[in-house]
């Protein structure tokens, strides 16, 4: 394995050992851009704090922000890098959600869930089959 490879996967699991950096992660995930504002009030974090955290997630490149006046709004760098921290999701799944304490928004979570730019809870796989079914849709190289 290449040493810079190395190097680049060590900062990236550094920037996703805090609490607090994949929560930011995981709202951004919806695929809104969010202000560092919105972000500290969400995670209940001082400004400073949230800019600690959104730095070190743009400094390995999962998120980028552009400026809009004296706002900034962060989002997920790509489409690319949304699917690779989605995969990461996949590989460790959380056992709960995050910030869902009642077990009927749980539920209502898993069946119409968002991820990054598509729809990924059980209704949107319903949904799909029943485009498969219906021959609105059909797949072709593991593509639709």
């Amino acid at each position: 394995m290449n040493k810079l490879y190395c190097k680049d996967l060590i900062r990236f699991s550094d920037a996703m050992s805090d609490f607090s950096r994949v929560i930011i992660i995981t709202e951004l995930m919806n695929g809104r851009a969010l202000s560092a504002s919105w972000l500290a009030n969400r995670l209940n974090l001082s400004p400073q704090a949230t800019r600690f955290h959104l730095k070190k997630l743009e400094d390995v490149d999962l998120i980028h922000h552009r400026a809009c006046g004296k706002h900034h709004y962060y989002e997920i760098k790509n489409q690319d890098t949304a699917m690779f921290i989605e995969s990461t999701f996949n590989i460790i799944p959380p056992k709960e959600c995050l910030f869902l304490s009642n077990t009927n928004t749980k539920e209502k979570f898993k069946e119409a869930r968002t991820c990054y730019k598509h729809l990924a809870g059980s209704w949107s796989v319903a949904l799909t089959q029943s485009f498969i079914n219906n021959e609105f849709i059909v797949i072709q190289d593991n593509f639709f």
